[in-house]
């Protein structure tokens, strides 16, 4: 194996020998350079590259993923790249998982909890996003109901009235 350093992560990288620059970057154990190695990876060889991820590396991988996880993090942006990171782990590595638990158990534990806030999160968002619609829409019926005319038969041959009628008609509550 060449020199371990930043710079044959880098030149690893740019080769785009993306297996071997994670190996280097996880045996440098520098944040910078395992985040860099992680991040030039093309989405579609994730399932690739984390079968070839060395068991000694999992448990750092995992932790990896589970701060980059953590909701409010600066690698929100990435959110879906790392559950994908994260599920290609626990996929190509589940043997192991599940013969050595206790082993990894701290990991699963972190990537469980990151995985936990962001489920309180998008629940805690869909849940205002669903009372907001509902307030949204229940002014809007309101509205409707409070300015709807009913406009006499004389009046329907101008056009403005004409154009009420139909969208009168449309929502359900003219009368024709």
């Amino acid at each position: 194996m060449q020199d371990v350093t930043p710079d044959a992560v880098s030149e690893a990288i740019e080769r785009k020998q993306f297996a071997r620059a994670l190996l280097i970057a996880f045996h440098l154990n520098e944040d910078d350079c395992i985040s860099a190695a992680i991040h030039a990876c093309p989405v579609d060889s994730i399932p690739v590259l984390a079968s070839a991820v060395p068991l000694s590396f999992l448990t750092r991988f995992l932790d990896v993923c589970a701060t980059k996880l953590a909701p409010g993090t600066a690698a929100s942006p990435y959110v879906e790249f790392f559950l994908r990171w994260t599920l290609a782990l626990l996929t190509a590595h589940g043997r192991a998982f599940k013969e050595r638990p206790s082993y990894f158990q701290a990991s699963l534990r972190n990537v469980h909890k990151a995985l936990l806030a962001h489920k309180d999160a998008l629940s805690k968002m869909y849940v205002w996003v669903t009372r907001t619609l509902s307030l949204t829409l229940a002014h809007m019926h309101a509205s409707v109901a409070a300015h709807r005319v009913r406009p006499t038969v004389q009046d329907a041959d101008q056009p403005l009235h004409a154009a009420l009628l139909d969208v009168q008609r449309k929502c359900g509550g003219g009368r024709g």
